[in-house]
């Protein structure tokens, strides 16, 4: 038995080593998940700085348009409950049809983008 078992490693050495290297692959790609879900150290958050609000006013005072600093409005930050659901679900929609499939780390979209990103090279 103990030598079968070493004629079938040397057989398929290249195998092992695909599954190897896969195995290398899909933990790195879990680790980045991972990370990447951890909420953002204070000092990166984006804080409005004091006398930098960039709104303009009408004749009257009254703001026109959003308020944007840096590209990203953090005035009107308001809670999820209170954001109707179609408009949830339109985003979702918008953003990731599959969201409710992978329940937050879409593989399969991971994967295709690493294939595309090395089949373009």
């Amino acid at each position: 038995m103990r030598i079968y078992l070493k004629q079938l490693i040397h057989a398929h050495r290249a195998w092992f080593a695909v599954g190897g290297g896969t195995c290398v692959v899909v933990a790195a790609l879990a680790a980045a998940t991972v990370a990447s879900m951890q909420p953002l150290p204070a000092s990166l958050q984006l804080q409005p700085r004091p006398g930098a609000d960039p709104r303009l006013l009408d004749r009257n005072g009254i703001p026109l348009g959003g308020p944007l600093v840096a590209g990203w409005n953090v005035y009107d930050a308001v809670p999820l409950q209170t954001v109707p659901e179609f408009l949830q679900e339109a985003f979702l929609v918008s953003e990731d049809r599959r969201f409710y499939v992978h329940g937050g780390a879409d593989w399969s979209a991971r994967l295709h983008a690493l294939w595309q990103n090395l089949v373009n090279l």
